[in-house]
């Protein structure tokens, strides 16, 4: 967590960090985003292609997601930033505030396929303006999709002053060469425990990186290397052993 003063500026930071990223363009990586109830269920939703938009609680909602899908690489990795405002007033009597999902869907070849991998989910950052006295929650979790694939544990941060969860993880016994990465991520903002309203049109800056990275294994020397390397201690013994008889 950011110290109060800090919080939103280092947020738009990461998010200006994100847009310089050498990675596929908003158009070329899937971003669906939806308002939905305190239940999950969806109320609005919409296919982003860039730019901003509204829906009826969220206004100026920007994504940017950051690919490395393009690049020959042995790792895959989402890195996305979010940004948007409340059109209105949350009142401190709305236990569940306003909610919105973004789904995040980019495709990958990476090796040769069938090697073991590690899945990981990390919320880089979660801040709201400077006189947010609420709660901003934000959960992630990324998946594999595909009959090999897997789910990583909810990643969870509730700013300024909530918990935190910390990156989560989980590994994949045998990575697909061809898979799709997702990104699900759910934000919440609620007036929490200051028994106050949160006035409209507060800014709100949220980061999430995703990524799979393959377990090395281990690289045998080439055999003359390694005949060389198990006769080097016969060969200083050899030394030790004339220079004694010789003594």
């Amino acid at each position: 967590m950011f110290p109060p003063k800090s919080r939103l500026a280092a947020a738009l930071v990461a998010a200006v960090a994100l847009l310089a990223a050498p990675a596929r363009s908003e158009a070329a990586v899937g971003i669906l985003v939806e308002e939905i109830d305190a239940g999950g269920n969806t109320l609005e939703t919409a296919t982003f292609a860039g730019g901003v938009f509204s829906t009826t609680s969220f206004g100026q909602i920007g994504v940017t997601a950051a690919s490395n899908s393009s690049l020959v690489l042995p790792n895959a990795s989402i890195a996305t930033g979010i940004s948007f405002l409340n059109n209105n007033a949350i009142p401190a009597s709305s236990v569940a505030g306003i909610g919105l999902r973004i789904t995040i869907t980019d495709t990958f070849t990476r090796g040769v396929g069938g090697n073991p991998a590690t899945l990981k989910t990390s919320i880089g950052g979660a801040n709201g303006s400077q006189d947010f006295e609420g709660d901003l929650g934000v959960g992630s979790q990324t998946s594999v999709l595909g009959p090999n694939g897997a789910t990583t544990p909810l990643a969870s941060v509730v700013s300024p002053n909530g918990a935190s969860s910390g990156p989560q993880q989980v590994g994949i016994p045998a990575l697909d060469q061809t898979f799709q990465l997702q990104q699900v991520i759910t934000i919440r903002v609620t007036a929490g425990s200051s028994g106050k309203d949160v006035p409209e049109g507060q800014s709100f800056a949220v980061s999430v990186g995703s990524s799979t990275t393959p377990l090395a294994a281990p690289v045998p020397a080439p055999a003359g290397l390694a005949l060389a390397l198990v006769g080097l201690p016969l060969l200083g013994l050899r030394r030790v052993l004339r220079k004694k008889v010789t003594a």
